[in-house]
């Protein structure tokens, strides 16, 4: 099933022609979406999100326009071929907030394994058919299986790491709040299950079977609340980055076998694997030396200690925090998550835009982190525009290069 991945004009027919003039808000698109996945499913077609993802990507920040008249279509076309007719009522394009609209489409949908034991042969077989959660910008899929339960998978962007450091957080903090991870594994792409377009045969796919968080993203929240809310919502995140520096890591990156770290001192290339905190830091000064030779930085700046490794998750952003219906934020995505010198967290939150990133930065604020960071601030031409350089310190594979 195709889409085109361009927005009409904002005054595009709506979803089943009702009309609004306020917009839809991306859950409630998400909810369409979802929707019209669930009936993919029934008859028997796999979805192709990545046009989807794509035109969601293009709405904004918080909003988005009127729902474009190819995506009703489509999703009048796969009723029509599940047998159906088309049956959404206001409430679910025009409803009064995203939680309502989550409650009618959550009925809406029959979940493969809602009352099947989770066997991972169960999982892989469903896994073409489930209903997928919407996740614009990333490379990877998560389909709900259960009402409560998702498996987030892929070949390149999720690794077993993932779960490995869910895990660790979980047993080793009180106040972080995280989906409990309930299996995961690497396995080839089966060829009868996936087709090619999807997954190259025998591939090696990560599968992360979790429990489903349910909320709105910070994303979508944001907007809705108070400034008391909100400020109540970043001590509470902060308390859980200070919650995670008490996890002290011996080995840099992702818990388990090493593998290369990705974020934003790591250059899009990724770098390591590190074994030591010793070996992180060479690496960095490796980075160093570059700003050195492009004359960025004085000849005379020493170079980088490493004291410590923490646990830091790298991608708190607005699209990886669920607010709860109790208001509590719920940590998800783990992908970039391991041991790093405990300033890399603010620093790595500094880049983000809006209000709540400036509020959590000025919450995670620590002296003792000043120093290490306004060095690699001052590197951050090696990390970007001269991350070439130099590039076999990156790995000893690119040597030839």
């Amino acid at each position: 099933m195709e889409a085109n991945g361009e927005l009409p004009p904002s005054g595009s027919e709506p979803l089943g022609g009702v009309t609004d003039e306020r917009p839809l808000t991306r859950t409630l698109w998400c909810t369409v979406l979802e929707l019209v996945s669930s009936v993919c499913a029934k008859a028997g077609k796999v979805a192709d999100w990545s046009a989807y993802n794509a035109a969601i990507s293009q709405t904004g920040q918080d909003r988005s326009p009127q729902l474009p008249s190819h995506i009703a279509s489509k999703a009048s076309e796969a009723f029509v071929e599940a047998g159906s007719p088309l049956e959404l009522d206001s409430t679910q394009v025009r409803g009064e907030t995203a939680d309502e609209a989550n409650e009618a489409n959550e009925e809406q949908h029959s979940y493969p394994l809602e009352n099947e034991p989770l066997t991972r042969e169960n999982i892989l077989k469903c896994l073409p058919t489930a209903p997928v959660v919407p996740q614009p910008g990333f490379e990877c899929t998560v389909a709900r299986i259960r009402s409560d339960v998702v498996v987030k998978y892929g070949s390149e962007r999720v690794r077993v790491n993932e779960a490995n450091t869910m895990r660790l957080v979980q047993q080793r903090t009180s106040s972080v709040l995280l989906p409990e991870v309930l299996d995961a594994w690497t396995t080839a792409a089966d060829p009868e299950r996936f087709p090619s377009e999807v997954f190259k045969p025998f591939t090696p796919i990560t599968y992360i079977v979790m429990h489903y968080v349910p909320g709105l993203t910070l994303q979508d929240k944001w907007p809705l609340m108070t400034e008391p809310e909100r400020k109540l919502l970043v001590r509470r995140i902060a308390d859980m980055i200070k919650d995670l520096r008490t996890i002290e890591m011996d080995q840099p990156g992702p818990v388990g076998e090493p593998i290369r770290c990705e974020g934003l001192f790591f250059t899009d290339y990724n770098a390591g694997p590190f074994e030591t905190k010793d070996d992180l830091a060479y690496w960095l000064n490796n980075r160093l030396r570059v700003c050195k030779d492009f004359r960025r930085i004085p000849e005379d700046r020493p170079e980088l200690v490493i004291d410590r490794l923490v646990m830091c998750h790298l991608d708190l952003n607005e699209r990886n925090i669920i607010v709860a219906e109790d208001g509590s934020p719920w940590l998800i995505d783990w992908g970039c998550a391991g041991g790093y010198p405990p300033c890399f967290e603010r620093g790595h939150v500094e880049t983000q835009v809006g209000d709540f990133a400036r509020m959590l930065e000025r919450e995670i604020f620590a002296e003792e982190d000043e120093p290490l960071l306004a060095r690699l601030k001052e590197m951050m031409f090696a990390f970007t525009t001269g991350a070439l350089s130099h590039r076999y310190d990156m790995d000893s594979d690119d040597e030839s290069e």
